[in-house]
């Protein structure tokens, strides 16, 4: 598996790189790269598996990564490493495979890179489409919920309503299953 590290901070980078050859020892860091334009490039010439990415970065935010390739060029996935949650909502609509807080868990790390090789064999052209979708128009069209064992993406038309019940929230659903995720 060949991994980018886009990330500022070299400490950080490095403690990464070595978390990540301590998971898997197929993993190869094929570049560790301190912005994003150095980034784009790496990833341009490397086609890597998986890009580790972290949204503050000097000049261009992580989050802009996606705004550099054409839809056909996208053959790698995204693995947010940062230590701020206030952008999740907004890489998931990226269709990241995970979002990883700093300081990084070994254990958060490996079920990252395992929930990856999971959805390898899977094709990944239908989170392109659902990528371009929400990248192209200001209207939100997908929600991220957190549940129990992460996260799960909601399409907005699939839910029928919100029930409040204390500090939860019931989302019932189109196909009359129903949600129960931690948030008011």
């Amino acid at each position: 598996m060949r991994v980018i590290i886009i990330e500022d901070e070299k400490k950080a980078a490095d403690l990464l790189s070595q978390m990540l050859l301590g998971i898997d020892d197929s993993i190869e860091v094929i570049e560790k790269c301190a912005d994003l334009p150095t980034g784009v490039k790496s990833i341009k010439k490397n086609k890597p598996d998986i890009v580790f990415l972290d949204v503050e970065l000097p000049v261009y935010s992580g989050l802009q990564l996606l705004d550099f390739f054409d839809e056909d060029d996208i053959s790698f996935e995204i693995i947010f490493t940062t230590a701020s949650n206030q952008h999740a909502i907004r890489a998931f609509e990226m269709s990241a495979i995970d979002y990883i807080l700093k300081p990084i868990n070994e254990e958060k790390l490996r079920n990252a890179v395992q929930k990856f090789l999971k959805q390898k064999n899977l094709s990944s052209t239908k989170n392109i489409s659902v990528l371009k979708q929400n990248l192209e128009t200001n209207a939100l069209k997908k929600i991220v919920v957190p549940v129990v064992n992460g996260f799960e993406i909601l399409s907005l038309s699939d839910i029928v309503y919100l029930k409040a019940e204390g500090s939860y929230t019931k989302i019932f659903l189109a196909n009359h299953n129903s949600l129960t995720v931690s948030k008011t």
